[in-house]
């Protein structure tokens, strides 16, 4: 949110700071504003973490968009001085291969849940189980994880449809 001489821009609306209707500043204050999902650039990558072993270790690291694809960058550390340090891994996810992309809300955390169709993508992954990847998320980062994850099956259906458009093309 920028403000510029009495006028707030927001989610590229131009909203006046000081409405003569209360009752019309009150609808836009409360109305919660999803930017567009067509044209949202993710150039940030959004932290996230793993438990392993019973909570003695766990694996920290960046999750983001690129491409038509998901890719985690993470490395493997103990939980009680944070000595112990693995080199760091890439893995990335197709898209194809992701079957379902989920945002849960929990209480002190928020958790991103990542099906994919194969166990050949997730078995570079720790912590995976049965193809389900559960990706540990701050609070304050939510809304940034909310816009990850509609801007991935945003990307996911274009490229279902543009191999759909392919398939018919070919026949």
């Amino acid at each position: 949110m920028m403000r510029t001489s009495g006028i707030t821009l927001h989610d590229r609306r131009v909203v006046p700071i000081f409405f003569r209707c209360r009752r019309l500043h009150l609808a836009l204050q409360c109305r919660r504003v999803t930017p567009p999902i067509e044209g949202i650039v993710l150039n940030t990558s959004l932290p996230f973490t793993i438990p392993l072993l019973l909570g003695a270790a766990k694996a920290v690291g960046l999750l983001r968009l690129e491409g038509r694809s998901l890719l985690l960058e993470y490395e493997l550390t103990d939980r009680t001085l944070g000595l112990l340090r693995s080199e760091l891994k890439t893995v990335r996810l197709p898209l194809v291969e992701v079957d379902e992309l989920e945002l849960k809300q929990g209480w002190r955390f928020d958790i991103v849940q990542i099906r994919v169709s194969t166990l050949r993508v997730a078995r570079n992954i720790p912590g995976h189980d049965c193809g389900i990847i559960q990706l540990r998320t701050r609070k304050r980062d939510h809304q940034f994880a909310e816009r990850l994850v509609q801007s991935a099956m945003a990307e996911k259906s274009t490229t279902n449809l543009d191999r759909v458009e392919s398939s018919r093309s070919i026949t």
